[in-house]
């Protein structure tokens, strides 16, 4: 996997109808990193905890365009259901979305290659904004 922290935390979900989706993202990030040990003791490292990198997600996901909104939320909450249905880590989770990217036709994903990297992209800059800030959320990162 190609970010910092293991797609990490993501930050990476099949949340009906998108677009203005009901999904609450702070309680979609919490079900994606919650009991992960590897990511909760990666969060301890840079000042912060489950809790305050949700609610960092949440404040800063806030300040994006609703499509990316959608996707974010999307893929986390995707990765969430995958780590409850089959017990695995947030890695674990990410990585089988991952694999299944990039399919088309009969074989096109749920979510797609462009679509996971967006949210990755997203959870490691919330990650980096906590680590760059001593545990603090200041809202950085891309705006994509």
């Amino acid at each position: 996997m190609k970010y910092a922290l293991p797609f990490a935390l993501c930050a990476s979900l099949a949340v009906s109808g998108c677009g203005g989706s009901s999904v609450d993202p702070q309680a979609a990030c919490v079900a994606m990193i919650t009991g992960d040990t590897m990511i909760e003791t990666d969060l301890e490292g840079i000042g912060a905890d489950v809790e305050s990198y949700c609610s960092c997600f949440e404040a800063t996901l806030s300040t994006r365009p609703e499509t990316t909104q959608d996707v974010v939320v999307k893929v986390v909450s995707r990765i969430a259901e995958i780590r409850e249905a089959d017990g695995v880590s947030l890695e674990d989770a990410a990585q089988q979305i991952e694999d299944r990217a990039g399919g088309d036709g009969a074989n096109a994903p749920a979510i797609t290659e462009a679509e996971f990297e967006l949210a990755g992209e997203f959870v490691d800059d919330v990650r980096d904004d906590l680590e760059d800030n001593a545990g603090q959320c200041t809202f950085s990162g891309s705006q994509g």
